[in-house]
């Protein structure tokens, strides 16, 4: 397949999960769960595991070192906007704009 490419952009905006386009018009209409940022593109082989039969694999299981930031959108008790980044890098963010759900169990 083909590789992805582009260009790193620094900046201070945040980062919308769900959320696009001018004025944030575009919205995701169903649930998001278990977000990984990496600093390279994974093989094949990661991404198997990661999906492994369906069963799924936590992030920080596969490619670990080139993990930047996990959040498996697990929260800190029913009504938490917290998103707590678990690749220790201490990239914990917040809900905004959205329905905090209830937590899952993984």
């Amino acid at each position: 397949g083909a590789k992805a490419t582009g260009t790193t952009i620094a900046g201070t905006d945040a980062t919308k999960i769900g959320r696009g386009g001018i004025n944030d018009a575009y919205t995701w209409p169903g649930n998001i769960d278990e977000v990984a940022f990496y600093n390279v593109v994974l093989d094949s082989g990661a991404i198997s595991d990661l999906y492994n039969s369906g069963q799924g694999a936590r992030a920080n299981t596969v490619s670990s070192s080139a993990l930047v930031c996990y959040l498996d959108m697990e929260c800190n008790g029913p009504g938490s906007t917290i998103v707590k980044d678990l690749s220790g890098n201490d990239l914990s963010g917040t809900l905004t704009s959205a329905d905090p759900g209830t937590c899952g169990a993984g």
